[in-house]
């Protein structure tokens, strides 16, 4: 099958390289805000919550890449690596989901904002 509309646009080696890179720099990123928040003496706080805050996305980045090449199929003979079946990409979409909504709550908490909505009051309208 030596058809080049079939092969892949990226190969695993680059992607698992590229996904490697992403959280080097993320782990870059954070060790810089906290050099810099021991450089600085008035953004202290921020700089330290914005690490606290980028440190996690460079280690959640490779561990949903983990999980990804744990649930797909590789096949060696043609190269083609991809979901097997609709179930797969389900538990790829709920997986990203929960962790997305676990990141985002732990976000608001590091930056001291309410776990919850708050009301919205309903304003006087002239019918009242």
């Amino acid at each position: 099958m030596d058809n080049p509309d079939l092969r892949e646009m990226v190969d695993l080696a680059t992607a698992d390289r590229l996904v490697g890179w992403m959280a080097m720099a993320c782990l870059a990123a954070a060790l810089a805000c906290l050099l810099a928040a021991l450089v600085r003496r008035g953004a202290r706080a921020g700089l330290r919550r914005a690490a606290a805050a980028v440190a996690p996305a460079g280690l959640l980045v490779a561990a949903g890449w983990d999980l990804y090449l744990w649930r797909v199929r590789f096949d060696p003979e043609t190269g083609f690596c991809g979901l097997h079946s609709v179930s797969v990409l389900g538990g790829n979409v709920l997986a990203a989901l929960l962790v997305g909504l676990l990141y985002g709550l732990y976000l608001r908490w590091l930056w001291g904002l309410p776990l919850q909505a708050a009301p919205v009051a309903q304003s006087q309208s002239e019918e009242d």
